[in-house]
């Protein structure tokens, strides 16, 4: 979650809200191929953490956290009395930008979730975390999915554009790193969010300067998160959508390592 949404969910219904635990379905999936890919423990980065919550994930959750052995997160607005991490290592770190020089070369696994729509200069951004991943090591992206889902939400957090699938690949494939797969998800919400979308966009009212406008990540009725959580499970175990979502997902190789594609 985007530190600007804090307070529109508490820490632990972020963590079981079922938008978030289908990204962690996926998150698990890229851990799995990076294990996969060296024999030795796993040295993961997170570009963007936000809130923590896939951090937290991967330390508390994760299946194969016992093979990460190093876990850093890079965000800009991390604020640790707002944000408690009792879920952290030691040696673990949140840092509020990355260091110079130091860590070329350095990480199995670099994630990147719903970050990229962020910069403006997307692909230079991409280039740069590149050179941090060992050669054969993977990127793990997710970004917001179609130009015509946009919406309030994306202007709320600073979203300069969305993405499909063949345009994620081309930003990648420019950063020197090699597309493993990439899928939509959320299909099966794709139909209701195009719809509510359109809606707000032909009935509502621009905004006044100042006012505050909540994002779309919110309380969901405990039912209909179970449902939902199902669903993209099932979507995940499916393999993803080709065709449609409301987000891309992408797991790319840098050069060097072997593929298990």
């Amino acid at each position: 979650m985007d530190v600007r949404e804090l307070g529109q969910l508490s820490q632990n219904q972020e963590f079981h809200h079922w938008w978030i635990r289908t990204r962690f379905v996926h998150l698990e999936a890229a851990l799995a191929r990076a294990a996969a890919e060296s024999p030795r423990g796993l040295s993961v980065l997170e570009m963007g953490s936000g809130t923590g919550q896939n951090l937290r994930y991967l330390r508390q959750e994760s299946p194969l956290a016992h093979r990460i052995v190093g876990l850093v997160g890079v965000e800009p607005q991390f604020d640790a009395s707002r944000i408690p991490t009792p879920w952290l290592r030691p040696d673990d770190q949140i840092l509020k930008a990355p260091p110079e020089t130091g860590w070329e070369g350095r990480f199995d696994l670099l994630v990147a979730m719903d970050v990229l729509e962020h910069l403006e200069m997307d692909g230079k951004a991409l280039e740069e975390w590149s050179r941090w991943v060992r050669p054969g090591g993977l990127v793990f992206i997710t970004v917001p999915a179609f130009s015509g889902l946009w919406s309030r939400h994306d202007e709320k957090l600073g979203h300069y554009r969305r993405y499909t699938r063949s345009a994620l690949e081309t930003l990648a494939r420019t950063a020197g790193l090699r597309t493993e797969r990439t899928r939509y998800l959320f299909s099966h919400a794709f139909p209701a969010v195009f719809v509510l979308r359109k809606l707000a966009r032909r009935l509502g009212r621009p905004r006044r300067a100042g006012t505050a406008v909540s994002t779309d990540l919110r309380p969901a009725p405990r039912l209909l998160n179970l449902a939902l959580t199902g669903l993209g499970r099932l979507e995940a175990w499916l393999g993803g959508n080709p065709w449609v979502g409301t987000s891309v997902m992408g797991v790319f190789q840098k050069p060097g390592g072997s593929s298990h594609a």
